[in-house]
């Protein structure tokens, strides 16, 4: 009974002093207090190796050596706890499938470094120095998407760098790609994938990436208004309609200017003036439409079309969107022929001059100042700034063509030629843009006796815009001054056929339906009863057919 009397208190001192080492503190970067007990750690953030929380010990590795007592219950020896290594944290290696997330920080940097390039290379005027900066910038872009697949800002910017390079195969694959990384639920890259579709002209596949986007983040305003550009752009102006309304009430919270110019530029449109002032007034209330220049613009535009005109509302509009964007070419460019329009041209050359000063690379104000210009006589300063216009921007086609119509005046037929050829060259392929060229080109040279050649000209011209009038009506004149009369019947025909015109729908609305957003239209229309204003409907929630 001794011997185990002695054991058992030999064996409780030991555990006691094993209790007494196991609750000592563990400090982070140095030696345990305990140096046989092997503690596993584990980290808090995977993104911060530094943090690291010690766990509860996975074994007790400590071993007790037992020197059993001799006859007469006394102890030989002591209880011995085995020395073990000194314990250091280490780190936790990382699996090599799944390499550690960069900072958003340093994201962030590398975005922002390549769309300065992006952009750069977007305003270099050199070819060569376009394409080498653009290259940079895909390169950035790629590591980017590398750093973060899930990160979409990538995808969209990248794609927009392979859509200007015509690269539309590569561009929707990566689209596709960047879906897929963020599991469909980035409503940016969808957006961006529609656009991309309604450019190579499928609309039915574009309609559903606009209805995927949505269903991603409601709230996307973007996704709203291209697909109501699309449905107006195809002549569905109720369609249009409800999509921009059923957006401002997705976004009800952060309402998009957007949204708000687009409605009103459809009520102009439509004959609907005091509509599109009430929607822009509306918009300029919001947050961020104080700040929104195409706002400004627009409602200055729908108070020039009022009658009587009221010239100091006008130029007060115009003023207060240069308050909100400062050294706009929009609202300057406007303003100028506006002024213009109402007699003043001395204004409006002031406007043009400061707009070409903060503006040097936008080419229609260039190509405005040398319109001015030559109306007013000054044959040569319009052929000066014509001439800078072209420098600034080569790709912009109505330099060419303004330019090109100054010399055909003038009589200099072969600079014409010359100015109408190096704009054609400038037009990317199937660009409707490029019958603006053609046609002023073939009017030279049916004046010139060369109808074989005008003729040719004219069917580039249809070719490339079928909805363009005046080049079928050209094309017409010069036939019936041939003799050939039922020929140019017959253009005329073809041009009544090939005119699309948007006939406004009966009692046609651009405001919300009743029961939708009651006291929004209420607030618009400053009235507290709406059913004089908009009938009531069976299912006023339902704003789609």
């Amino acid at each position: 009974m001794d011997t185990l009397g002695v054991t058992q208190a030999a064996s409780t001192s030991a555990h006691a002093e094993i209790r007494a080492m196991r609750s000592l503190p563990l400090h982070r970067g140095a030696a345990s207090a305990c140096p046989a007990i092997h503690t596993t750690w584990k980290r808090r953030d995977p993104c911060r190796t530094s943090h690291r929380v010690p766990t509860r010990p996975r074994a007790l590795s400590a071993s007790f050596a037992f020197t059993p007592p001799d006859r007469n219950g006394k102890l030989l020896g002591e209880v011995r706890v085995a020395e073990g290594p000194s314990f250091l944290p280490a780190r936790v290696p990382e699996p090599a499938d799944n390499p550690p997330k960069p900072l958003k920080i340093n994201q962030d940097l590398a975005m922002y470094r390549a769309r300065q390039l992006r952009i750069s290379g977007y305003r270099a005027a050199s070819p060569t120095r376009r394409a080498k900066l653009l290259a940079e910038a895909e390169a950035a872009l790629r590591a980017c998407m590398a750093m973060d697949p899930t990160d979409g800002r990538a995808y969209v910017a990248l794609g927009k760098v392979l859509v200007s390079g015509k690269r539309f195969a590569e561009a929707e694959a990566l689209y596709e790609s960047g879906c897929t990384a963020t599991c469909g639920a980035n409503a940016h890259i969808w957006t961006a994938w529609a656009h991309l579709a309604r450019l190579q002209g499928d609309l039915g596949k574009a309609r559903r990436l606009f209805d995927a986007a949505i269903v991603a983040s409601p709230a996307h305003a973007a996704a709203w208004h291209g697909w109501g550009q699309l449905e107006r752009t195809e002549g569905n102006v109720k369609r249009a309609r409800d999509l921009w309304i059923k957006g401002l009430g997705a976004t009800r919270g952060t309402p998009n200017p957007y949204l708000y110019h687009a409605l009103a530029l459809l009520a102009m449109d439509m004959g609907c003036l005091e509509e599109g002032r009430k929607w822009c007034q509306q918009g300029t209330e919001t947050v961020q439409g104080k700040s929104s220049q195409a706002l400004w613009h627009t409602w200055a535009a729908l108070e020039s079309r009022r009658q009587p005109v009221d010239a100091n509302r006008v130029r007060a509009l115009y003023r207060r969107g240069l308050q909100a964007a400062p050294g706009s070419r929009y609202l300057l460019l406007s303003w100028a022929m506006w002024e213009k329009a109402a007699g003043d041209v001395e204004a409006a050359r002031k406007l043009l001059e400061q707009g070409t000063q903060a503006c040097p690379r936008d080419a229609a104000l260039w190509s405005a100042w040398a319109k001015l210009e030559e109306q007013q006589g000054e044959v040569g300063v319009a052929r000066e700034l014509y001439k800078q216009g072209s420098v600034a921007d080569p790709s912009h086609l109505y330099v060419w063509q303004g330019w090109g119509c100054l010399e055909f005046r003038q009589g200099n037929n072969d600079s014409a030629r010359a100015l109408f050829q190096r704009g054609i060259s400038m037009c990317p392929p199937r660009a409707k843009s490029a019958a603006h060229l053609f046609q002023p080109w073939a009017v030279l040279e049916s004046r010139n006796g060369n109808t074989r050649l005008a003729r040719e000209l004219f069917k580039c011209a249809v070719k490339a815009d079928p909805e363009s009038s005046p080049s079928w009506n050209a094309w017409a004149d010069m036939e019936a001054n041939l003799g050939a009369l039922e020929r140019a019947n017959e253009l005329r025909n073809f041009s009544m056929q090939e005119r699309r015109e948007v006939v406004k729908p009966f009692n046609f609305t651009t405001l919300p339906k009743a029961g939708t957003f009651s006291s929004m239209v209420a607030k618009l229309l400053g009235r507290e009863d709406l059913n004089d204003v908009i009938p009531s409907e069976k299912n006023p929630d339902m704003l789609f057919p």
